[in-house]
């Protein structure tokens, strides 16, 4: 698990929790979620014909294959949408609480939430443009935070979650260097 929200779904398992299991599950668990997204994209642009991979395409099966396709492929789009926003939200909580630990959780789910919605709907404006800013701001923001991490293993030895959630309210070296 290489990215910055690893520890919050590791952090919860027994200390004896067999490494090669938690790294197997995770790799499963996005492959098979991977996997899954990639094959019905490939099926929806082979019935369509359209290989833009742009949103039109899930217009265009709607429109081709009727409405009952077009409700179950909205239903799944939202489904899809909310789980992946609770991980989403989840994480962000805890990053804010990171840099800020006098909030409550729940200032921090209501503040992520606030800002993630007007993002949302800003973004909407150009899609394209703006997905692509974010996921080029991600990849740039996860390389220097992995780097943060192996350092605290290797070169700190910090081996334990307790020392990492009982350290300073604010450590600015750190967020500065990210």
């Amino acid at each position: 698990m290489g990215g910055p929200y690893a520890s919050d779904y590791s952090r919860y398992l027994p200390e004896n929790t067999s490494r090669l299991k938690i790294i197997t599950y995770a790799a499963l668990g996005g492959l098979l979620a991977s996997l899954w997204s990639e094959v019905v994209g490939f099926a929806v642009s082979a019935a369509t014909g359209n290989t833009s991979g742009l949103p039109t395409v899930l217009v265009q099966f709607m429109g081709s294959y009727g409405m009952a396709y077009a409700i179950i492929a909205v239903i799944a789009l939202f489904l899809g949408a909310l789980a992946a926003n609770v991980l989403n939200i989840y994480t962000n909580s805890l990053s804010a609480l990171a840099v800020y630990n006098r909030a409550k959780r729940w200032q921090a789910l209501v503040a992520g939430a606030v800002v993630g919605t007007l993002m949302a709907v800003l973004g909407g404006l150009n899609f394209v443009g703006y997905y692509e800013g974010f996921l080029l701001f991600l990849d740039y923001w996860i390389t220097p935070w992995i780097g943060i991490l192996l350092v605290m293993f290797y070169v700190n030895r910090t081996r334990d979650w307790k020392l990492v959630e009982s350290g300073p309210k604010v450590i600015w070296k750190a967020l500065l260097a990210t």
